[in-house]
C-alpha cells in the first residue's frame, strides 16, 4: 500500500482499509478533475480527504453524524465546489452501501476550499 494507504489503517477500526484507500483515491481523482489546484496543494488536500473520508465512512456506517454549525454557510458560499463534492463521493456511497448527509459534504467542501 501507498504512505497515504498505510496511514489509513491507524484511522480505522471497521473498514478494510485498502478498500477505503482505493474508493476514497477514485473520489478525490474525480473531485480534483473538476478543480484547478496545483500538484503540492492537491497533494495536502487528498491526505485531509483520506483521512476525513475514512472516517466519515465509519461514522456513516455506524449511523453517527458530524456535527458543523457553520455547514448552511459551508454550502451557501461555496455552491459549486459543494455540488462537485457531492458527485465524487457517489462512487463512495456505492461502494460502502452509505448515505453521505449533507453536514459531512459540507465539512469535506471547507476541507478542499481552504489551503
Amino acid at each position: 500500500p501507498s504512505v497515504l494507504g498505510k496511514m489509513l489503517w491507524g484511522c480505522v477500526v471497521l473498514l478494510d482499509p485498502g478498500k477505503a484507500n482505493d474508493g476514497l483515491s477514485a473520489s478525490f481523482g474525480q473531485l480534483c478533475g473538476r478543480l484547478a489546484l496545483s500538484q503540492e496543494s492537491r497533494r495536502r488536500r487528498k491526505i485531509r480527504y483520506l483521512v476525513h473520508g475514512a472516517c466519515l465512512i465509519e461514522r456513516a456506517i455506524l449511523g453517527q453524524q458530524l456535527r458543523h454549525d457553520g455547514g448552511e454557510e459551508v454550502m451557501t458560499q461555496h455552491q459549486e465546489l459543494f455540488a462537485a463534492v457531492a458527485q465524487a463521493v457517489h462512487t463512495v456511497e456505492a461502494a460502502f452501501s452509505i448515505k453521505i448527509d449533507d453536514t459531512e459534504l459540507a465539512y469535506i467542501t471547507e476541507l478542499m476550499a481552504t489551503e
